[in-house]
């Protein structure tokens, strides 16, 4: 079956594999060799790079980032493209972690959870584990902690039992971001050499993991990300404001010299090491997991982005948003977040120098009526392309949108 690999307004660019042969396609038309010696692979790897270039070659006054939950998943290997369970994990590996590890006499288990909650009672484990086509793990979140609220008894298995699968959730993103396998550091050096460098980079997230400024930092980035610098640093929103500069030395000037990578980062869900004590929101190694500050899987997501500090970090975003000359770029990003998904939307419609580049491993994903309007929109607007490339992986996008960076040094 021919796979999407890139689309936009005006072409399509197709692949797949028969019988161990790769073929190409241009708008769903077997690409072909031809007579002076270029490959069908070579006319379909230049078509890709021109049409990536006609995005990419502009001179953007912003770029800003989008890494979603894809961003931080890493293939088995080459060879086997599942995701490894050491790093990141798509919503139904951790469906499945929860149903293994929610026992003993202090919990329920799922299947009594769902009992109780009257969640939908078909039969959602199949052979030992959970058939992600029926069991939503979000909503079913939802469901607990709606019937955990009623109960007003943090006391109550029930409760616990609740905390329990945050719990599991959590242990899963505290693989920080120092592995090799982890290519963001790759992608922040590209797109930081295409804007100003009295610009930040702005790089938005929805995960909680420590890899972006991990890999950041250890890339040379400077990391602004709302806390201080104090001892124990605390959530300041006005930090965002400011930018590293200095006066130009032994010269007479008003002019300064702006520090070359530095950029804004965007936890708009909260971070595994961000914590309320005494009323502050402060980052720490450790903490209590009750205190914890991230918004959890849950469709009720969106009335917990208006509390602080998402409220104050989704406003910035939109912000970034609507300014002009901007190019988005989402990583891993699946648009089944709603509120962001047609925060996104709606800023295409109406910001007419908003570019967007949305790439992840599947660029036809099924049942995603955010991901369709955003297809329709690309035909009105012209201004939305797509790259059906994960940034983990050998083939990585990070190899195609580095093709013309030369260009930009």
């Amino acid at each position: 079956m021919q796979e999407r690999v890139y689309f936009d307004r005006d072409i399509e660019l197709g692949q797949e594999i028969i019988d161990g042969t790769e073929k190409f396609y241009l708008n769903k038309e077997v690409i072909k060799d031809d007579d002076v010696g270029l490959s069908a692979k070579q006319k379909f790897e230049s078509k890709l790079k021109v049409s990536l270039s006609r995005m990419l070659s502009q001179k953007y006054q912003n770029i800003i980032i989008l890494f979603g939950a894809g961003a931080s998943v890493v293939p088995t290997s080459n060879i086997n493209p599942r995701p490894d369970p050491k790093y990141g994990k798509v919503v139904s590996m951790l469906a499945n972690d929860v149903l293994n590890q929610l026992k003993g006499t202090k919990y329920y288990t799922l299947n009594r959870l769902a009992e109780l909650i009257k969640y939908p009672t078909e039969e959602f484990i199949d052979s030992g584990k959970i058939n992600d086509k029926i069991f939503n793990l979000e909503k079913f979140i939802s469901e607990l902690q709606m019937a955990v609220a009623l109960k007003n008894n943090p006391r109550t298995k029930l409760a616990k039992s609740l905390e329990k699968i945050k719990e599991i959730i959590t242990e899963n993103v505290k693989y920080g971001g120092t592995s090799s396998k982890f290519k963001h550091a790759q992608l922040l050096n590209l797109m930081n050499a295409r804007i100003n460098r009295e610009q930040k980079l702005c790089v938005v997230t929805t995960n909680y993991d420590t890899v972006i400024e991990d890999q950041a930092i250890d890339t040379g980035f400077l990391v602004i990300d709302g806390f201080n610098y104090s001892r124990f640093p605390e959530f300041d929103d006005d930090l965002f404001e400011w930018n590293f500069v200095k006066s130009v030395p032994f010269v007479s000037t008003n002019e300064l010299i702006y520090k070359d990578k530095v950029l804004d980062l965007l936890k708009i869900h909260g971070s595994i090491d961000w914590f309320q004590r005494n009323g502050k929101i402060i980052r720490a190694k450790n903490g209590e997991n009750t205190n914890r500050v991230m918004i959890f899987p849950s469709s009720n997501k969106y009335m917990q982005s208006y509390q602080d500090p998402y409220f104050e970090l989704m406003s910035r975003f939109q912000s970034k948003l609507k300014q002009p000359n901007t190019l988005l770029l989402t990583v891993g990003f699946s648009f089944s977040d709603n509120h962001i998904a047609q925060m996104i939307i709606q800023a295409l419609k109406h910001n007419t120098s908003l570019n967007c580049l949305v790439t992840d491993y599947n660029i036809s994903p099924q049942n995603n009526e955010n991901f369709d309007e955003l297809v329709k929109l690309k035909d009105k607007l012209g201004t939305i392309a797509f790259l059906g490339k994960s940034l983990n992986s050998q083939d990585s996008l990070v190899k195609y949108l580095g093709e013309n960076d030369d260009e930009n040094r």
